[in-house]
């Protein structure tokens, strides 16, 4: 009853001052018909016809007979004691505001009521038994009250008025407005100098009307809370006649226990004003829309004093304080544009009662400081729940707080979203009734007794523990550490990368500590020589590439030198010395020598032979030498041989050994050269060829001489080709292997160019440390190419290694571990964040103690106006503040209502004002000047204030009776107060559309997470009415409306009611008269499918409507249908006039219209993008063809090549193409793909499926089903450089996963250490959550897998290496013809059009242009020509498994069998329809002519045939 009774409490206890009399209020009395006081009926229904002419003309009245400024009482300009200089810009600010104030809600219902064919029903004369049902109590339906069919039929209709009116009240304002007015009181004529027509409600009722019974045809009217006395009329009374009504004692009369008798009250007002000449009281019972509006806002005072007032007023010096503060505030304009990182704050002294990210939390911040605050709150922004942590926080502080706001859903989000948070007694709702408040007050009473101080010594000691661990794991990852100024990421980065490179390096070596610690410069100079010696071949020559491979030569010279070593020794020594040497054995009767070693000992033993000869003769050869050598030799020798012997056998002997000397040689020592002649002998019989005496041929001098210097030789180059794999010995090789190679080092001259570079760079490296490493490099003879890699592989494998060793959290860290305890942390964090109500509720049953014990007598009033059931709380904050603010410290309530609930003054601490940017200053004055702090949240871009009226007028339409009024207060507080914004998103819209509003409205700043994508849709539908055609209408020239329009919107609002019917729905029109006509064709055919009339109930929270954009002020549904409502003229042609949206400020429309649904939006449009032409657009009308083309996933540039280029990676899509396909973001730049999630994304999609990198500049990894229609549905998200960024562990480890969770995702975190440790582990884990999440979605999800699983496994070989999703162009067609040869490998036949689908499957081409549909065409048509040709090459009779089966007469783009009489194909056609051109000039219908639409005389074949009108051949 708050909206009819809010301000009799304070009008009945306070007394008319003298001035009041001439109260402005009075000025719309006269305004009004006049009305004949001796009549029965108040305003005749004849009137009725002249109400919506005179209404607009009446305020206007009203307005031009404002007294002047003297003549205002002193109240409204705050002690202005003179006249205003009127070129003062102060003082005409007020007067604006006066003026506004005077205006608002139009008509003052409550005293200058009229009948309204539409706006009105009179139950007056209604059946006796259908009222008495009514006043009783119990619900009544209109066929109950009215038994005439055609007055029944009237009714209804007025009904249907009655209820868009009162919604729209309700929603756009606040205000509950549909009441059952109880006798009529009237009055004519003058006084106070003043004429006064007055028709005025008695008492009022609130009252419901619901559709039903069959096809929900009948209403059902049913009586709500209890009657009070109209507060206007007591005003009226009050003020004007000075006769006071006992509002409490009426009201307490009429509403008696058990019973509801509005007589005694009508008898005691008519005894009240009989001296009053002309005054009647009459006996009616009328339905239609009342509110206390008007009354209360022209008695309010404004008060200059308060700073923001005065701010706004433009009064300089507060205007020069305001704006110091904000310079202080340092918030520039570029700070604005990007959100505030969120931090964690000690758990100890952080309050929350819901999530808030950065920007929100920063908001907070100020608001606790005590500074003003407007916050910028684009739609999704999370300006409810920023608003309900703002008002708990300073709650908690014992603050009080008025929250208003205009929309009803925003109010009843905030009073949801407190009862979510655990706040179910935290707010006082002074929109309700009477009986609502008092209910309301006592459960406050309730909880605060009822608080306990909420334990949180445990969860913040866990919070605190599990905060540490996961930072610690961070941090571990990601510090930095010397001396490589590198992290354990990057290296395991580093790592990835190098091991994902084709072909890969693979060392298994590592290095020591010294080299892992030399200097950048040091080691950049060893990989540089390193680079130097494979590019000489060091790592990839052999000996079958060079004789001298391996060799061993330092410098040039040396070179120079081993050369002509080998050179002298091939050509000279070593040949002729082989020819001597065989002579030499044939002669000396020798068996031929292998090696030159052998040489060497053969010309030894004959060189000793020789000498033995020269002393003894050849006879000792012959003869055992034994006796005589023991005889000849020492008494020593011959006991060491063991060979005794007497005095006389020795002298025997002695003397047979003296006769082998040669006569006339003297031997010194015989023993000696016998024992050599034996040693001689025993060698000649291993070198021999058969036994016999010793030869020694001549020449041997020369030979020796000649065999030294081969020997030399061969020992100058032994220790050169020592390195070499053959070895440096080379006296001991074969003879014509030995010549063999030498003759090949000889010819391999240019091997040596590079040799000494080469093994001065090999010694280099191995001194340096890396000998394994070259070993290695040369065992497996890496390629030049890949060496730096090797180095590089063996480098950061080595420093993870020395890293992981040094550091536990790195060489210890647990996967498993680390889930667990990310997990109990989201538990914590949830349960900390739970806490948060509890504090706010322990303080506030504090507060409340306090203030009953401090304020006893204050208690008392409290407690005695709720026994009394009448307490009102304009008289309760008069009377108690101090417990009245303890008990209820938030407040909430329309602004409209502010005047009448609250009297003056700022008995609240802050006003958080919702929506100021659909609200006038004048309207906010009220609620800004009862408190001290300013708190305005709004958006500026969507719609701004409009005027309203209260009366439900004639012909009334959803946008009747609104005017734009200039300046809301969030624009007018622009540069007054400080100013923050919210960036994030947190509405799961479609991305699309998010993106496309982020982008035209919102400068690209607003960030929000992409949706997941299930496959069965997107969120976002396009509904093309081809057939929309109409006639202009001649007096607005737009063809506005079409039947097919209308038609296909009916159909989509059933086929939601059907298919949806727990999402609510509403539909959005541009204009009108095409909302109208849209619920008017809904209405009837919902007679004929009253099985789905449930769905339209307006029982629910969110009912269904139809709006046009100019009131969708607030509205919030889970699905949109956005119908332009214009069509084309017959001829086909657009007219590109679009009503509201081709105004100034068009913009604003359309921004309002697609940030509505929180789920699901389809556009319905009888236009597609390429049916404008833009240069005949204006505002934001122009916008409409980017709009379609997004909708539609069309480009506006169809015939511009596609010329995106790939990236190596596949990572980095195109933006644009991005949006366009899957609804993605684009804000932010793409950088380098991670490496390990690359690798984690190849091997999905050798499982299968399609796993996107960085997908849309958020998710770390998102995975879909590559074969099936299953969409994103798994986002993977790692601990790398995103996770590092954010530096709140609960945004990354809560918040993020929940709102993924929210939008449809399935969260899968991996660690960076375990995907680098074993990834295919990894990839596994990846794929169970995927196939988990496919079969929650539902079961022909499974079922499309389960088909693409066997499609896949069916198939040949290894499906191609081809990123996904890149533009057609960066496919060669070596790439296409491969993945079309994978496809066909199951040996399934199939025609062109399958072919096609199939392979735009495979590359994830979800964009269907012009350019994607030719060239996956083409690509099909090449690959079947080459299959033929190949058959054709083979024999006749052969085939093969792969040719190309006879396609089918398909349509290759649509798969619709064509006609073989149909020449042109689809795809043609449809580039026709778009305007490509056509040679040949079609014929006009007969009825073409220009005349008849408005064209001149000239021709206009170019212009018709440039829009192609359907009717054209």
């Amino acid at each position: 009853m708050s909206d009819a009774s809010n301000s009799q409490d304070r009008t009945e206890s306070t007394p008319p001052g003298p001035d009041e009399h001439n109260d402005p209020q009075q000025r719309d009395y006269a305004a009004g018909g006049r009305v004949d006081a001796d009549s029965p009926v108040a305003a005749p229904e004849s009137a009725a016809d002249d109400e919506s002419t005179h209404d607009d003309s009446a305020r206007d009245e009203s307005i031009e007979n404002v007294p002047a400024r003297e003549d205002l009482p002193a109240g409204d300009l705050a002690g202005a004691d003179a006249p205003s200089d009127p070129v003062d810009p102060v003082a005409a600010k007020l007067d604006e505001w006066v003026e506004h104030m005077a205006t608002i809600g139009g008509r003052d219902t409550l005293l200058n009521y009229r009948d309204s064919r539409d706006g009105s029903i009179d139950f007056t004369g209604a059946h006796p038994s259908g009222v008495a049902q009514l006043l009783a109590g119990r619900a009544t339906r209109l066929s109950s009250l009215i038994r005439d069919h055609e007055m029944l039929s009237d009714a209804r209709r007025r009904a249907k008025t009655l209820r868009a009116k009162t919604e729209q009240l309700r929603a756009e304002r606040g205000l509950s407005a549909a009441y059952l007015a109880i006798g009529l009181a009237n009055w004519n004529g003058a006084q106070g100098g003043m004429t006064h027509d007055i028709c005025a409600p008695v008492l009022l009722r609130p009252i419901m009307l619901h559709p039903r019974g069959h096809r929900l045809k009948d209403i059902e009217v049913t009586l709500a809370d209890e009657a009070v006395v109209n507060p206007a009329l007591v005003r009226f009374l009050a003020t004007v006649h000075d006769v006071h009504i006992p509002v409490d004692e009426w009201n307490a009369l009429a509403n008696r226990p058990g019973s509801f008798d509005p007589a005694p009250v009508l008898d005691r007002l008519r005894k009240l004003v009989r001296r009053l000449p002309g005054f009647t009281v009459v006996q009616r019972l009328i339905v239609s829309t009342f509110a206390d509006v008007r009354g209360p806002f022209e008695g309010e005072t404004i008060d200059r004093t308060h700073p923001v007032i005065a701010g706004l007023s433009g009064e300089p010096d507060t205007v020069a304080q305001l704006r110091d503060d904000v310079a202080r505030a340092d918030i520039a304009e570029a700070d604005l544009n990007e959100a505030v990182p969120l931090r964690d704050r000690d758990p100890e002294s952080e309050l929350l009662v819901v999530d808030a990210d950065g920007d929100q939390q920063a908001a907070i911040d100020i608001v606790l400081s005590g500074a003003h605050l407007r916050l910028d709150t684009p739609p999704g922004t999370g300006a409810t729940q920023t608003s309900v942590n703002m008002t708990a926080a300073l709650a908690h502080e014992g603050k009080r707080v008025l929250y208003v706001s205009e929309n009803a859903d925003s109010l009843d989000d905030f009073i949801a979203r407190s009862r979510d948070a655990g706040l179910s007694d935290f707010v006082l709702d002074a929109r309700g009734s009477r009986r609502d408040r008092q209910r309301s007050l006592i459960a406050m009473i309730s909880a605060d007794e009822q608080a306990t101080r909420p334990d949180r010594d445990e969860v913040i000691e866990t919070l605190r523990q599990y905060r540490h661990e996961l930072d610690a794991h961070s941090h571990a990852l990601h510090r930095r550490r010397d001396p490589w100024g590198v992290s354990a990421y990057e290296a395991m980065e580093h790592l990835a990368q190098l091991t994902s490179a084709k072909p890969a390096p693979s060392t298994r070596v590592r290095l020591d500590s010294d080299m892992l610690t030399m200097a950048d410069g040091k080691r950049h100079r060893i990989l540089r020589d390193l680079d130097r010696l494979s590019e000489l071949g060091a790592f990839t020559l052999d000996v079958e590439d060079t004789a001298w491979f391996g060799a061993y030569l330092p410098s040039d010279a040396d070179a120079a030198a081993a050369q002509t070593t080998a050179r002298e020794v091939a050509d000279e020594l070593l040949p002729s010395l082989r020819t001597d040497m065989t002579t030499l054995a044939d002669r000396a009767d020798l068996r031929p020598a292998v090696t030159t070693d052998a040489w060497g000992k053969q010309i030894a033993v004959l060189l000793g032979i020789r000498e033995t000869l020269d002393k003894l003769t050849p006879d000792v050869f012959d003869q055992p030498l034994g006796d005589m050598i023991a005889a000849t030799g020492t008494s020593g020798y011959r006991s060491e041989i063991g060979a005794p012997m007497g005095s006389m056998t020795r002298r025997r002997l002695k003397k047979l050994a003296r006769e082998f000397v040669r006569p006339g040689v003297q031997v010194d020592n015989l023993h000696k050269a016998l024992v050599e002649a034996r040693s001689q002998r025993a060698d000649w019989l291993r070198l021999s060829a058969h036994d016999g005496t010793p030869k020694v041929p001549r020449g041997l001098l020369d030979l020796r001489e000649r065999y030294d210097k081969l020997s030399a030789a061969l020992d100058r180059l032994e220790p050169v080709l020592e390195p070499t794999p053959d070895g440096g010995n080379l006296s001991e090789m074969r003879i014509d292997e030995l010549a063999a190679r030498l003759e090949a080092l000889r010819d391999d001259e240019d091997a040596l160019t590079d040799l000494p570079e080469r093994t001065e760079l090999d010694g280099k490296l191995r001194t340096a440390g890396l000998a394994d490493l070259v070993d290695d490099l040369r065992s497996r003879r890496v390629e030049h190419a890949v060496v730096g890699n090797e180095f590089e592989l063996a480098w950061w494998a080595s420093v993870l290694q020395e890293m992981a060793g040094a550091d536990p959290a790195v060489g210890g860290h647990d996967g498993d571990h680390m889930r667990r305890i990310a997990g109990e942390f989201r538990i914590a964090d949830r349960r900390h964040l739970d806490l948060g109500s509890d504090r706010v509720r322990w303080s506030l049953a504090g507060a409340w103690k306090g203030a009953i014990a401090a304020h006893p007598d204050q208690a008392g009033i409290v407690r005695e106006s709720l026994r009394s059931k009448t307490a009102e709380l304009d008289s309760l904050v008069r009377r108690a503040p101090d417990v009245t603010g303890a008990l209820a410290p938030v407040w909430l309530m329309s602004p409209l209502h502010v005047p009448a609930e609250l009297p003056p003054g700022e008995f609240f601490d802050t006003v958080i004002i919702g929506d100021a940017g659909r609200l006038s200053v004048a309207e906010a004055l009220p609620a800004i000047s009862r408190a001290r702090q300013v708190v305005v949240l709004g958006d500026d871009r969507l719609l701004g204030p409009s005027t309203f009226t209260v009366g439900a007028d004639r012909r009334f339409a959803p946008s009747g009776g609104a005017e734009p009024v200039a300046g809301s207060l969030f624009s007018e507080l622009d540069g007054l107060i400080p100013t923050r914004r919210l960036h994030n998103s947190y509405r799961n819209g479609p991305d699309k559309l998010v993106q496309f509003a982020n982008r035209h409205f919102y400068e690209s700043t607003i960030r929000s997470m992409p949706a997941a994508w299930p496959g069965d849709e997107s969120g976002l539908k396009f509904a093309h009415v081809a057939d929309g055609t109409g006639a202009p209408d001649p007096a607005t020239d737009q063809v506005e409306s079409v039947d097919a329009e209308v038609r296909r919107v009916v159909q989509l609002v059933l086929e939601h009611a059907r298919n949806h019917p727990r999402e609510s729905l509403a539909v959005v029109t541009l204009s009108a008269v095409h909302a109208e006509r849209v619920n008017d064709l809904l209405q009837r055919t919902l007679l004929e499918h009253p099985y789905v009339g449930s769905f339209f109930s307006d029982r629910v929270s969110e009912p269904f409507t139809v709006l046009d954009c100019e009131h969708l002020h607030g509205l919030t549904r889970d699905a949109i249908i956005f119908s332009l409502g214009f069509g084309r003229t017959p001829h086909g042609r657009t007219l590109h006039r679009m009503g509201k949206l081709s105004s100034p400020g068009g913009e604003r429309y359309l921004a309002a219209a697609i940030t509505r649904a929180r789920s699901r939006t389809t556009v319905v449009s009888c236009f597609t993008a390429h049916d404008f032409e833009n240069n005949k657009l204006a505002h934001g009308a122009a916008l409409l063809p980017l709009l379609l083309a997004d909708v539609a996933g069309e480009s506006l540039a169809d015939d511009e090549p596609d010329t995106a280029e790939p990236s190596a990676a596949g990572a980095e899509i195109d933006a644009e193409d991005d949006r366009r396909d899957d609804g993605e973001q684009a804000d932010g730049p793409v950088g380098e793909p991670d490496p390990l999630l690359s690798d984690l994304a190849d091997r999905l999609l050798r499982r299968g499926l399609y796993a996107r990198v960085n997908y849309a500049g958020e998710l770390d990894l998102a995975v879909a089903g590559l074969e099936s229609d299953t969409g994103m549905v798994v986002a993977v998200e790692s601990d790398g450089v995103r996770y590092r960024q954010i530096r709140s562990i609960r945004q990354r480890e809560r918040m993020r996963p929940e709102d993924l969770a929210r939008r449809g995702w399935r969260y899968v975190r991996v660690w960076t250490t375990d995907v680098f440790a074993d990834p295919q582990a990894e990839a596994d884990r990846i794929f169970d959550a995927w196939q988990e999440a496919v079969e929650d979605l539902s079961a022909q999800a499974v079922l499309g897998a389960a088909r693409a699983a066997a499609e896949v496994f069916r198939r040949k070989g290894e499906r191609p290496r081809l990123t996904p999703g890149l533009p057609m162009t960066a496919y060669s067609d070596d790439d296409l013809d491969a993945m079309l040869e994978w496809i066909r490998s199951d040996g399934v036949e199939r025609s062109d059009a399958d072919l096609v689908e199939l392979l735009r499957t495979a590359l994830a081409q979800k964009r269907r242009s012009r350019i994607t549909d030719t060239a996956l065409v083409t690509a099909v048509k090449r690959y079947r020509a080459g299959l033929r040709a190949k058959s054709a090459a083979r024999p006749a009779g052969e085939r093969h498994e792969n040719d190309a089966p006879e396609p089918s007469k398909e349509n290759t783009t649509t798969g619709e069998t064509t006609d073989s009489k149909q020449t042109q194909p689809k795809l043609a056609r449809d580039q026709n329809r778009r305007g490509a051109p056509d040679p040949i000039v079609p014929r006009r219908a007969p009825s073409d002519d220009d005349r008849e639409w408005g064209d001149g005389t000239d021709s206009n074949d170019e212009r018709l045939l440039s829009e192609r009108p359907p009717h054209w051949q």
